[in-house]
């Protein structure tokens, strides 16, 4: 954080996601120390055959800037990686410059995390698959209240 603050670096927003990823080969490290573990089996194509991991990343808006990686075992759900992570920002976040917000997916509005992450300033997209979002969409679109923010982005405010 001090070579962002150096260099200029915009520290208030992060953006905070995680993948799942196939792995293929048989590397084994000489040590389980810190070693995460490749579980078999794919949650999303029900492939017993895959090998999986899920990273975690954590970058500045301004340029990508990592911040955090973390790497889990191939089960692990997103909702758990994100409570964890509440749970660590929430602690580190009131020694922190201000203000400072966590943008990421769709995610942090389940059910299963959103109680842990009331307290973070946080930006979230609403995933679209709901019936209310798309409800919602449909009526900024047909409205003519919109307000130029630059020449290529407009914005609404809905209540």
């Amino acid at each position: 954080m001090a070579v962002c603050a150096h260099e200029g670096i915009d520290q208030r927003f992060t953006h905070l996601d995680t993948t799942r990823f196939s792995l293929t080969g048989d590397s084994v490290p000489d040590s389980d120390e810190h070693a995460m573990a490749i579980t078999h089996g794919s949650a999303n194509d029900h492939r017993a055959d895959v090998q999986q991991a899920v990273l975690e990343l954590r970058v500045s808006q301004d340029g990508g800037v990592p911040w955090l990686s973390n790497s889990w075992e191939g089960h692990a759900s997103e909702s758990k990686v994100l409570q964890e992570r509440a749970g660590a920002l929430l602690r580190t976040f009131p020694h922190s410059p201000s203000p400072r917000y966590v943008v990421a997916d769709g995610t942090l509005s389940e059910k299963d995390t959103a109680g842990h992450l009331k307290a973070l300033p946080l930006i979230t997209r609403i995933p679209n698959t709901l019936k209310v979002v798309s409800q919602v969409i449909e009526q900024a679109l047909e409205s003519d209240t919109w307000h130029d923010v630059d020449a290529q982005t407009r914005s609404q405010r809905l209540e």
